[in-house]
């Protein structure tokens, strides 16, 4: 199971997954305005993360078993 939690201001979001093997957690911290902008697609998660905007700790593995569950453009 990979545990995913979401961190958004002072807000906590936490969502289960059972793929993947072993138990694995992963955690993503931004802001409400940041978060505004990712789900709406006006900013692009990587590049959000690789200017460090979005944060993550936790398992890379779990993030990589994850991956074909997000929808991409």
């Amino acid at each position: 199971m990979i545990r995913v939690t979401y961190v958004v201001g002072t807000e906590t979001h936490v969502v289960e997954s059972d793929r993947g093997d072993g138990a694995a957690e992963v955690t993503f911290t931004a802001t409400p305005a940041l978060w505004a902008q990712l789900t709406t697609g006006e900013v692009d998660p990587v590049v959000a993360f690789m200017q460090g905007k979005l944060k993550m700790a936790g398992s890379h593995a779990a993030l990589y078993d994850l991956l074909p569950t997000f929808p991409l453009p």
